[in-house]
């Protein structure tokens, strides 16, 4: 049992190992043995770092892969294996703007649909779970959502301020 990047390391110079670590620490004190010789909770631990490990793996190989140009596939000359699931991921992101989420995966939705984006892929078409609810609904969401952002960033001390502040510190 090891935790983070002593588990294994798969790039030094990328936040991974970091996300891996956090969420290793987490799942070490969710199965932290009542007894010296837990071989139950060791096996559970190694599973989830071993799925963790192949997640994050994942994540820098499909950000590694954005050279390659999005539209390319496994199939097309020149074009960069991806693992299946990195694959899933991106088919169905350009599909409907969807991803599969599999095990242990250190990486959210978010953080996959923002590196997507920033690739500059466009799903096909929206997910057809947005019509489940009323325009009205949505925008009266965003509405909230904009005014509490303003006011977070109206709360916040002037700029000369907080220099001042961190001046005197």
């Amino acid at each position: 049992m090891a935790p983070g990047a002593a588990a294994g390391l798969i790039e030094p110079l990328h936040p991974t190992a970091l996300t891996v670590l956090l969420r290793s620490l987490a799942q070490l004190i969710q199965l932290w043995p009542a007894e010296r010789r837990a071989p139950i909770e060791a096996r559970a631990f190694n599973r989830f770092t071993a799925n963790a490990m192949t997640g994050a793996r994942n994540f820098v190989i499909a950000q590694k892969a954005t050279g390659r140009g999005v539209g390319a596939s496994r199939d097309e000359p020149g074009g960069t294996m991806l693992p299946d699931a990195v694959e899933a991921k991106r088919t169905l992101f350009a599909a409907r703007g969807r991803l599969p989420m599999f095990d242990d995966e250190p990486f959210e939705e978010e953080d996959w649909a923002a590196m997507f984006d920033a690739m500059g892929l466009v799903p096909r078409r929206y997910d057809a779970r947005a019509d489940a609810l009323p325009l009205a609904t949505i925008q009266q969401h965003f509405a909230d959502h904009r005014a509490r952002i303003i006011a977070q960033v109206r709360a916040l001390p002037p700029y000369a301020h907080a220099m001042a502040e961190l001046a005197a510190a």
